[in-house]
């Protein structure tokens, strides 16, 4: 998310997305409840990547939810207050991109992906505690490599055709 944050808060400045604003409430609505929303997460995130022109980020993108789809089993349970602070940073990010705000973007992504390192991290802690991990599951979590990889300031000449960081899914 981070590494199309330039191409595409450009990309989407000045626009309105009633279906992505609608995928919204969705999310919201079923983390209130206390539900999960894989399906709306998955077609929000499609529906901006969608603005972005890079074969090689949609692949990037599909093998990543294939891989969250692998692991999510494995992690310890989302609490609602979990699902209702992500299902608020899909609203910030949509926000961001509809204004073309590359900084409160990368706040939002931030924001969005803080849940999921909580998880991580409680569920490695909690394994650690018993000495069980699942066979071929380790995660290490490091909030200073995340941080690393927030998009640098770019001076006005960068294009929406600047290279994508793979690394900063």
């Amino acid at each position: 998310d981070l590494g199309i944050a330039v191409p595409l808060t450009r990309a989407m400045k000045g626009t309105t997305n009633p279906h992505l604003w609608e995928l919204v409430e969705a999310m919201t609505q079923y983390a209130q409840s206390g539900s999960t929303y894989l399906e709306q997460d998955i077609a929000f995130h499609s529906g901006l990547l969608a603005y972005v022109d890079n074969e090689l980020m949609h692949q990037l993108v599909a093998a990543m939810w294939l891989v969250h789809q692998s692991v999510t089993p494995q992690l310890a349970a989302a609490s609602r207050q979990e699902m209702e602070v992500t299902a608020e940073a899909h609203a910030a990010i949509l926000r961001a991109c509809e204004a073309g705000d590359l900084v409160a973007y990368t706040a939002a992504v931030e924001a969005h992906y803080a849940p999921l390192l909580s998880i991580i991290e409680r569920t490695e802690k909690s394994r650690s505690v018993v000495g069980a991990h699942a066979p071929g599951f380790s995660v290490s979590v490091h909030r200073e490599t995340a941080a690393s990889q927030r998009p640098r300031s770019r001076s006005k000449t960068t294009t929406a055709s600047s290279p994508v960081k793979a690394t900063s899914l």
